[in-house]
């Protein structure tokens, strides 16, 4: 994921210049996602930490395609289908001093298609 932030200039300038939250895919589940990534969709310009998070989040993917965050009764935290793993969260600042919040899911987040209306 990390070589794909690098190679996307939006992304890269966000975690350069603006305060933001990625959620970043493990391994594993780059391994298991067969279509395409989506980097922007994993990136919100709102830094926001498991606390902090609402129920429906704007993503920087063109069209701003949203985010859809649930918490079960366990207390696990979901963002569309990827589980939020709470112990690899991290907070921190980047160069400019902007607040950045990482969170690692166990899924590749795929945004919502609308499927064709039949005539």
């Amino acid at each position: 994921f990390y070589s794909l932030l690098e190679q996307n200039i939006i992304a890269n300038s966000t975690l350069t210049l603006r305060p933001c939250t990625v959620f970043v895919p493990t391994n594993a589940a780059f391994q298991r996602h067969h279509g395409p990534t989506h980097v922007l969709y994993h990136i919100t310009t709102t830094p926001m930490t498991k606390d902090e998070l609402i129920k429906i989040i704007p993503s920087d993917m063109g069209g701003n395609p949203s985010l859809y965050i649930t918490k079960n009764r366990n207390g696990d935290i979901y963002v569309n289908n990827a589980r939020i793993i709470p112990s690899l969260t991290v907070e921190m600042t980047n160069s400019l001093g902007m607040r950045q919040v990482m969170h690692i899911i166990d899924e590749v987040l795929v945004p919502l298609t609308a499927l064709p209306t039949a005539k």
